[in-house]
């Protein structure tokens, strides 16, 4: 019979922002979230943003009812905002990683999300469970 799950999917807002809504029924949207999805998807191959404007966007994003009664979270992509978002919130995680993990971070912040990403790994195992796509991935 399986378990049955309330779920809530916010940010999908590329390439095609409908389909979660129009072939899932997923239509909830949570407008810091979307902002801070939008602003990496934008900023893809020049990245500029600043950490502190994420988690701005991320905290502000998070009052909303459905995240703050949340049993468990789970972030694909861009993973800056897994991370970030990881960091902000107590339930337990499901990071999957399907693209390099700093393609779209600026350069001077590269070195940090690694090692937050490595720290999440290390410090909980409870907490938090980070599935790679490829050895490749799993591998960073």
């Amino acid at each position: 019979q399986g378990v049955v799950l309330k779920t809530t999917v916010l940010g999908t807002t590329y390439p095609f922002p409908e389909i979660m809504c129009e072939s899932f029924g997923h239509c909830a949207t949570n407008s810091f979230i979307d902002d801070a999805v939008r602003l990496l998807v934008q900023q893809m191959y020049r990245p500029s943003w600043e950490p502190v404007h994420l988690l701005n966007l991320l905290t502000q994003g998070l009052e909303d009812p459905a995240l703050r009664n949340a049993e468990l979270f789970v972030c694909a992509q861009p993973m800056a905002l897994c991370s970030f978002l990881r960091s902000l919130v107590d339930q337990p995680m499901l990071l999957y990683q399907a693209f390099p993990l700093v393609g779209a971070t600026p350069v001077a912040f590269r070195h940090l999300l690694l090692v937050q990403l490595s720290e999440v790994q290390k410090s909980n195992p409870h907490r938090s469970v980070l599935v790679a796509y490829s050895e490749f991935l799993a591998r960073q």
